[in-house]
């Protein structure tokens, strides 16, 4: 859902500005959170500013402002994070609410609907980080990795259409 918003961003303003005011963005930096975002600064200072376009821009800088806090918080609790056996059985105070499929559909991306169709509700993944030997016999067979001739942690991860990851 939050994908769809920021995708339809650059292109909300590239419009406003090729047929409004036919202006750069290079030139303009704004910093929201310690990201920076170089079109909504640039529609901000243009003159004239319609009332409907500076409802539209106060929606977006909003919208902005509550993703990037939602993103660093996120980002302060995964730094401390510790991924041990015990917190990773333990997690259902972690997990967020799952909207489920008929919010997914309404809100899948048009280019993701394109190629995948709709029925698509999460994009599994595996990914594995290499870790030193582990001196307990099982453990290291459990972590063993044939593929990776190496101990390895293993992740599988679950991503929205949008890109939210939904599980972990």
């Amino acid at each position: 859902m939050y994908y769809d918003k920021l995708v339809l961003l650059p292109k909300i303003v590239a419009v406003t500005s090729t047929e409004l005011y036919n202006e750069d963005f290079s030139a303009c930096d704004q910093n929201f959170g310690g990201v920076k975002f170089s079109l909504l600064g640039r529609l901000e200072s243009m003159k004239p500013v319609r009332e409907n376009e500076s409802k539209l821009i106060g929606m977006m800088r909003s919208e902005l402002q509550r993703l990037t806090s939602e993103n660093l918080d996120l980002k302060e609790k995964l730094a401390q994070a510790k991924l041990t056996p015990e917190s990773l059985q333990n997690n259902e105070d972690k997990v967020k609410h799952y909207t489920g499929r008929e919010e997914l559909r309404m809100s899948m991306p048009m280019e993701f609907r394109k190629h995948f169709g709709v029925k698509v509700s999460i994009i599994i993944d595996c990914f594995e980080f290499f870790i030193e030997r582990p001196s307990n016999i099982l453990a290291r067979a459990e972590t063993w990795s044939n593929y990776k001739h190496h101990n390895t942690v293993k992740f599988l991860t679950g991503i929205t259409p949008q890109g939210a990851v939904s599980f972990l």
